[in-house]
């Protein structure tokens, strides 16, 4: 899916707020694609698609978590990706 497509589908079931929130882990795909630095790319790729990312956003905001696992539910039923 790409951002659009997340925040239609995020939108449809928990509002307009929530499907803007939806698009932040594809953020991190942009930013982990044009930084030069590994750390970053690191830390970006960790917070695309990962539990971990999910309960760090919790931690910060209820609604962002959310948003978050969102878009890991949609990622998942719509494309194979695995990180190690």
């Amino acid at each position: 899916m790409n951002s659009f497509q997340h925040f239609n589908e995020t939108r449809k079931i928990a509002g307009i707020w929530m499907g803007f929130l939806s698009m932040l882990p594809d953020i991190f795909v942009l930013i982990r694609g044009i930084c030069p630095f590994s750390r970053v790319k690191k830390f970006c790729l960790k917070m695309h698609n990962t539990q971990e990312s999910i309960d760090m956003t919790y931690k910060i905001n209820e609604k962002l978590g959310m948003a978050w696992l969102l878009h890991r539910i949609q990622d998942i039923k719509t494309h194979d990706f695995k990180y190690e």
